[in-house]
């Protein structure tokens, strides 16, 4: 069960009070996650960082952004011996950055290479 269930709390929005998923909720879910896996709950690290996706798709948000969530699900998915759905994240993220490296070409930035390195090296293992 989760400590801090409050911190992720929808903001209603004004057309008939249904949740609108915003860019702070995303960043929230995904900070949670991180912060669940580091003590150790996988599986609600897991809940937040998949709710974090799907946010994150559902507003378009920047592919780098995207891939590092797919990255943090790799992750947690390999520490539950769940090998093979984590490859499937590790290689949503390497196609989402390695096609924006790609169409930078040589303006991508240091954190584009960063997380084309790390998609890399998680697709490998």
């Amino acid at each position: 069960s989760s400590d801090l269930p409050w911190i992720v709390a929808s903001r209603h929005s004004t057309n008939g009070g249904e949740d609108a998923p915003t860019n702070l909720m995303s960043v929230t879910c995904n900070n949670l996650g991180c912060y669940y896996k580091k003590v150790g709950k996988l599986h609600a690290a897991l809940s937040y960082l998949k709710k974090a996706l799907k946010i994150e798709v559902s507003l378009q948000t920047d592919d780098v952004t995207v891939a590092g969530t797919h990255l943090n699900v790799c992750a947690i998915l390999s520490k539950l011996d769940k090998h093979d759905k984590a490859l499937q994240h590790a290689l949503c993220a390497l196609e989402l950055i390695s096609s924006r490296v790609a169409a930078s070409g040589e303006a991508a930035s240091q954190d584009e290479y960063s997380v084309l390195a790390i998609a890399y090296h998680n697709v490998a293992v």
